[in-house]
């Protein structure tokens, strides 16, 4: 899988081009939306909860999973 297919699933996932912490959770399959913030950590937030799908997708595939 690659960044470009994760993004464009999250992208209809959510129906936008902006995605929460919660939302991208419950794209993960977790139940505690604080299991994914090491994904998120270095992400820019947009009103304080928003991030960019296109980064976040990179952050997927680039192996933050420790």
């Amino acid at each position: 899988m690659n960044a470009k297919k994760i993004e464009t699933d999250m992208k209809q996932f959510v129906g936008g081009g902006f995605i929460t912490r919660q939302q991208l959770a419950r794209y993960m399959g977790r139940r505690d939306p604080h299991s994914v913030d090491r994904y998120l950590v270095d992400l820019e937030r947009v009103n304080g909860k928003y991030y960019f799908i296109p980064d976040v997708a990179e952050a997927l595939i680039g192996g933050r999973d420790e």
